[in-house]
């Protein structure tokens, strides 16, 4: 345990400190360091490869939940504890979403029940917006509610009336969701650049929802799975 805790503070302090406070000596130390290799460590070496690959794919937006069912999928029998104390050893941080935002909430007509169970039976809507060099670029989304999956968005310079997407099958918009999914992407994505154009924006937020979100970015809420992934599962 006393050489467990060197080995996790040793950026923080200097070793021969580390030793005194811990009571140890740095003989004791050195010889710990050059003992063989062990077999839980041999382990620790293969899960913190999968786990640093996995911000460039997740867009350095998986924690420890997240992270941990990544590399249970990739078939690795991995405990979160394990996995949060590699990705703190290692200095593997993450971005987090948070709930203060600047965009105009949409009535929620839904009074919160955002469940379905199955797709395309309710959608929500809402309209947030970026801000480029050129100017404002406005983003409207439609979101199943069964699986958290974007099935249609437009970006456009000005709120027109096209922009303004109606929801037939529910008629109704549900802020809830949408307010989760603006807080996502902003912080995952638009919040991370400074943004030259409207058309960097439109292909960013294209390939986020394509390439990521859609089949990749993993939801508590589906019990770890991605929207298109879950939608495969209710099939």
């Amino acid at each position: 345990m006393s050489f467990s805790f060197i080995e996790d503070n040793h950026r923080m302090l200097p070793t021969e400190r580390l030793c005194q406070i811990m009571d140890i000596s740095s003989r004791g130390y050195r010889a710990y360091k050059s003992r063989p290799i062990s077999q839980r460590q041999r382990e620790d070496m293969v899960f913190l490869a999968h786990i640093r690959e996995q911000p460039r794919l997740s867009l350095n937006s998986y924690g420890r939940p997240r992270m941990t069912e990544e590399l249970k999928e990739l078939g690795l029998s991995v405990d979160p504890r394990r996995v949060g104390r590699l990705m703190r050893q290692n200095a593997i941080s993450v971005v987090t979403t948070h709930s203060k935002h600047t965009f105009t909430i949409a009535p929620n007509l839904l009074n919160r029940n955002c469940s379905a169970d199955q797709p395309d039976q309710k959608w929500g809507v809402d309209i947030s917006y970026t801000w480029t060099r050129e100017g404002w670029l406005y983003l409207a989304v439609v979101l199943d509610l069964h699986s958290r999956r974007v099935i249609g968005w437009a970006v456009r310079r000005r709120i027109k009336r096209d922009l303004a997407i109606r929801n037939d099958k529910s008629n109704c918009y549900d802020n809830a969701a949408m307010e989760t999914f603006f807080k996502t992407i902003k912080a995952e994505l638009i919040r991370r650049h400074s943004w030259q154009t409207r058309r960097a924006v439109e292909i960013a937020i294209f390939e986020y929802i394509n390439g990521f979100y859609n089949p990749r970015r993993k939801h508590s809420a589906l019990d770890w799975k991605s929207p298109l992934a879950f939608e495969a599962k209710t099939d």
